[in-house]
């Protein structure tokens, strides 16, 4: 039975690429995307269009000849041959040429919403949260499984094993990746870490586009916790890497980044402890110093003198006290004296009122007494002790007691008239 071998395999498809006269030589639009350049010269991308991509390399001896910056997005025309990268069993074209034609969707996308969100202010200085400096809870936004994910622990537990880890699992890469991403951060914000990160290895700017989703990105500048980007290798960026409060090129530096170094922390703490002794060791002979000199003197060394100095300063409070004592009785017993000048004129001017009133009720008593009107030479006239009002109430012949002032006398009526008033 005939077979073919994997090389051989290889070998016969290759022949047959290579034997074909249109792949020979064919021009191919696409756009670049997961571009690499390597330290040989040589350069390896992606081209593709809204379908389909394929493989490319171009190496440095054609590089040399391409006057314009290549990069991912921009949209070209390539010129080159199409044939088998044997030991990989991949097929790829061989570029000797490229045209820029202009710049790819992506690519316009990504710097209109960028254009966009800054004009919103999401990318502005003053909305950056600070990093704690000694975090003692980090969530992780990643891949459950990946370099990524062993990196960020890795560098954590190396640097500031005093912290926990928290791995929030998440999509990074594919059509369900925006949403699994949103929940993921969504999820991390109420569980009140520290510090978050959000991570993700190198890849094409198809690979890393969820990153630069418009949720994705009102989604991170929402978060109450800080959070440090890491998405993709140093020369990718992402639009969340705007939108974060740091931006670190990889995730073993935004591991660095979140946490301080251990070994620093605990050296800086032995020389802050060493200053601290030195100070209070300074201060201590400081101390000595003044201690010794207020020893040496005259009034510690001869206290007759300091007995002195204080039976003066008593004799001097006890004086003033005297004095205060003095000027306090002093300004009573004026007082005093004014009350009484006071209270003995009001006293002797409510007298005297009562007085006149006294003598006006008097008068107006006198003025009512029939004694007085008596006295004035009038008389009242009695007939069986009945007082006489009216010559009606009186018969002639009858007998009349007469009142005077000074005593009473009897007389007959004998006659009698009326008077008409009016």
């Amino acid at each position: 039975m005939d077979y073919f071998s994997v090389s051989a395999l290889n070998s016969y498809i290759k022949n047959r690429l290579e034997s074909d006269e249109e792949l020979k030589n064919i021009q191919v639009l696409g756009e670049i995307s997961n571009f690499k350049a390597h330290s040989s010269g040589h350069l390896y991308f992606t081209l593709k269009d809204e379908q389909s991509r394929i493989s490319a390399v171009m190496f440095s001896s054609y590089v040399k000849r391409v006057s314009i910056r290549i990069e991912n997005g921009l949209k070209v025309v390539v010129s080159g041959s199409v044939s088998v990268y044997k030991a990989g069993g991949s097929y790829q074209i061989y570029v000797y040429a490229l045209e820029p034609v202009g710049i790819g969707n992506l690519y316009l996308q990504f710097e209109e919403l960028k254009k966009r969100l800054a004009e919103e202010g999401l990318f502005a200085a003053e909305h950056k949260k600070d990093l704690p400096p000694f975090p003692k809870s980090i969530g992780v936004i990643s891949a459950k499984e990946g370099a990524a994910i062993r990196d960020v622990i890795t560098t954590i537990k190396r640097r500031w094993p005093l912290t926990k880890i928290t791995l929030l699992p998440s999509l990074v890469q594919g059509k369900s990746a925006t949403s699994s991403i949103v929940k993921a951060l969504e999820k991390a914000d109420s569980l009140n870490f520290d510090v978050l990160i959000i991570a993700r290895g190198g890849g094409s700017l198809e690979d890393l586009w969820c990153f630069n989703e418009e949720e994705v990105a009102r989604t991170v500048y929402a978060l109450k916790t800080p959070i440090i980007a890491a998405i993709g290798h140093e020369t990718d960026t992402t639009i969340i890497d705007f939108v974060a409060d740091k931006r670190a090129a990889t995730p073993t530096a935004a591991a660095e980044l979140a946490t301080p170094n251990l070994e620093n922390v605990l050296r800086l703490l032995e020389q802050q402890n060493l200053r601290l002794i030195k100070a209070f060791t300074n201060r201590l002979d400081n101390q000595k110093k003044n201690f010794k000199r207020l020893a040496s003197c005259a009034c510690f060394n001869q206290k007759e003198l300091l007995y002195a100095h204080k039976a003066l300063t008593l004799h001097l409070l006890e004086q003033q006290l005297l004095n205060v004592k003095e000027r306090l009785f002093n300004q009573a017993q004026s007082l005093l004296n004014t009350c009484h000048q006071e209270l003995r004129h009001s006293t002797m001017t409510k007298v005297e009122k009562s007085k006149h009133k006294l003598g006006l009720l008097i008068s107006k008593i006198n003025s009512l007494n029939p004694l007085e009107i008596l006295n004035r030479g009038y008389g009242m006239l009695e007939v069986d002790n009945v007082i006489i009002k009216s010559v009606k109430q009186v018969e002639i012949g009858q007998q009349l007691d007469i009142s005077l002032h000074d005593g009473k006398i009897q007389a007959n009526i004998t006659n009698k008239e009326e008077i008409k008033h009016g």
